[in-house]
């Protein structure tokens, strides 16, 4: 079985794809039931959308590509904390864990503009008990935004 360590390392591969096509390394993966079911990165310079986010681009497509609106029991590994629009969708998709490697303070600050709210605040805040485990492999996906 897979542990939390397995699953970053592969939202560490997909933020190099992104970094690879040309954007930034922000990725995660949606594991349901051990299973790998979606994958997404950061699309942002790609899409010339401010918003093309990997968290918001992940549950658009998989609830579009599914017909389903309520993601509970899903976990979600990102290679760096959710910003608060991506904590928020996070909580609006009733995520069941979301579980993230660099902190706000590891990632970059050259681009990075955010309202200075953490994942675990605005989540608590939505009144979701979404679980959030912070810092899984946090040198190896802050070493993406260097």
């Amino acid at each position: 079985m897979m542990e939390n360590e397995d699953y970053m390392r592969l939202a560490i591969e997909e933020g190099q794809r992104g970094i690879a096509e040309g954007g930034r390394a922000f990725a995660c993966i949606l594991v349901n039931g051990g299973e790998v079911v979606a994958w997404s990165h950061n699309r942002v310079i790609q899409d010339g959308d401010p918003t093309s986010h990997a968290e918001l681009n992940i549950v658009r497509n998989y609830c579009t590509e599914h017909q389903i609106q309520d993601l509970a029991g899903y976990t979600m590994y990102t290679n760096c904390e959710p910003c608060a629009m991506c904590s928020s969708a996070i909580a609006w998709a009733n995520i069941t864990t979301v579980v993230f490697g660099a902190g706000r303070d590891d990632g970059p600050t050259s681009y990075a503009r955010q309202l200075d709210l953490s994942c675990e605040e605005v989540i608590r805040r939505s009144g979701r008990e979404t679980t959030v485990v912070e810092h899984v492999l946090r040198k190896e996906c802050a070493a993406l935004f260097r």
